[in-house]
Order: structure tokens, then C-alpha cells, then sequence
């Protein structure tokens, strides 16, 4: 019975080492060469991951400039119709005296300046005289700066003030796009 005994325990012993070193083998030839492999690929799925993320962020910019450049391309359109391509003194002259005439104001004077040409458009200076009332006087500058026949800027202005009536002096600019 002993040598039975002494054999049970060689054999558990002897079945103790193979799995020990079995599992040694596992870990040191399978597990942990297959731990940097696993490791190295999870490293990647996260580059190409944040790489996803980032291609979609710009693609999602690029839709925003898209819609940027299709509402910018509307804006020009639009500006385009509101200046003139053409100049047409006589009829600038009458659009300044209808308009002051409406606005309650009595029109003394009106000259061009020299055409200037600024690249892609052209402005074409007036001096223009009028006399009225000092509101009535504001209320032409409004309507000639928001007119939609011409496109009028303001450059400068004197007034003097005589009893309830205002002599105003202003250089108007209007602008208008070359023709081709």
C-alpha cells in the first residue's frame, strides 16, 4: 500500500509539473505574444478610430462651407441686382430730384465728379445742393442710401442752419459694376 501511496503521489506531482508547465508554455509561447499582437491591433482600431472621427468632423466642415459658399453665392446675386452695371446721368439727375422733390426738399444744385474706376465697379461722385427743413433734409439721405433703383453712399456733408430751413452741400457716391 505504501508503494500504491508513493505512486498516487509521484503520479500528482508528475500531473502538478506537466500542468505547470503547460501552462507556463501557454502563457510564455501563446499568451503573452498574442497579448502584444492584441495590443498593438486595439492601438490601431483606435488611430483609425479617431481618424473616422476627424474625417467626419471635416467632412461636416466641408458641408458647412458648402452651404457657406451656396448662401455667399446668393449675397453676391443679390448685391449684383441692387448696383447697377450702367450709368445713366440723366437718369441719376432725375432719381435725385424726384426723390428730394418727395422728400419735401427743394433741390438747388447737382454736378458729377470725375468716374472713378475701383476694380470690379465703378462709383461716380455728385455734389448736390438742396435746401428744407433739417428732418426732411435726414429723411432724403435715408431714402437716397436705401433707394433701389441706385445704390448711393453718403461721403460728406455741410449744412447751415438759416431760421427753419437747412442749406445742405453732400457728395453723394453711386456705384455701379463695369461693364464688360
Amino acid at each position: 500500500m505504501a508503494n500504491r501511496e508513493k505512486t498516487h503521489k509521484q503520479i500528482a506531482i508528475l500531473t502538478i509539473i506537466i500542468t505547470v508547465t503547460l501552462i507556463t508554455l501557454y502563457v510564455v509561447y501563446l499568451f503573452i505574444p498574442q497579448l502584444a499582437v492584441i495590443q498593438a491591433k486595439t492601438q490601431l482600431v483606435k488611430e483609425k478610430t479617431d481618424y473616422l472621427a476627424k474625417m467626419e468632423r471635416g467632412y461636416r466642415n466641408y458641408s458647412q462651407l458648402e452651404e457657406q459658399a451656396a448662401d455667399l453665392s446668393t449675397q453676391i446675386s443679390v448685391l449684383e441686382n441692387e448696383i447697377l452695371k450702367v450709368m445713366d446721368k440723366p437718369e441719376i439727375v432725375l432719381t435725385v430730384y424726384n426723390t428730394a422733390k418727395q422728400s419735401g426738399v427743394q433741390p438747388v444744385g447737382l454736378s458729377f465728379g470725375t468716374f472713378e474706376e475701383k476694380g470690379t465697379y465703378a462709383v461716380l461722385p455728385l455734389d448736390f445742393s438742396c435746401e428744407g427743413p433739417y428732418n426732411k433734409v435726414m429723411a432724403l439721405i435715408r431714402e437716397l442710401q436705401q433707394g433701389s433703383q441706385y445704390y448711393f453712399t453718403l461721403d460728406s456733408m455741410n449744412y447751415k442752419q438759416q431760421g427753419d430751413k437747412v442749406n445742405a452741400r453732400m457728395r453723394l457716391l453711386c456705384c455701379f459694376y463695369k461693364v464688360k
